[in-house]
């Protein structure tokens, strides 16, 4: 897979699960001690410039989600 496509790919499954525990950006901001705006550019392709990794390991934490996953390495939300 394509760099572009693997952060398509994170984005869109990021906002899938925020969705699916019912978060707003905002919330899940507050969860995980973070401005609102460092979801919506994890989550925003033209927002996006470098993935702070400190956040996105606090996010997927907060979702009960792996990075693996994220980041398509496997279809199994919670890992290997």
């Amino acid at each position: 897979m394509a760099n572009g496509e693997v952060m398509e790919l994170m984005r869109t499954r990021l906002r899938e699960a925020r969705e699916a525990q019912g978060l707003t950006q905002k919330a899940l901001a507050e969860i995980i001690g973070a401005g609102k705006g460092v979801v919506m550019a994890l989550e925003n392709t033209t927002l996006m410039r470098a993935v702070n990794l400190d956040a996105l390991c606090d996010v997927c934490d907060a979702l009960d989600i792996s990075i693996d996953w994220l980041f398509g390495q496997t279809t199994n939300k919670q890992g290997f």
